[in-house]
């Protein structure tokens, strides 16, 4: 139910436009978002906006990037990596 309520019911969500060497999608996202690729086999692969070429989205995905064609769909999650930190970090 907490799901349910914290949700605005809404997604960004794109295309990959390029599947070869540096990955590109045309989404709505910021560098450092993490995203979700979907594949034809069901399968989910986790990535993450890198920079930006035009209007082109660059991903970087954090495992093997198999099975991946254009024209997937791609979910911009809303969310990036954080590393928790504190004073004994800094030494």
């Amino acid at each position: 139910k907490n799901r349910i309520r914290e949700s605005n019911g809404f997604r960004i969500a794109g295309k990959l436009h390029s599947a070869r060497g540096l990955l590109t999608a045309r989404l709505d996202a910021a560098v450092g978002e993490l995203c979700q690729i979907h594949r034809h086999d069901g399968g989910k692969l986790l990535a993450e906006v890198i920079g930006f070429d035009g209007p082109y989205a660059q991903l970087m995905c954090f495992q093997e990037p198999d099975g991946l064609a254009n024209g997937l769909d791609v979910i911009a999650l809303r969310s990036s990596l954080r590393a928790p930190v504190g004073p004994t970090l800094c030494g």
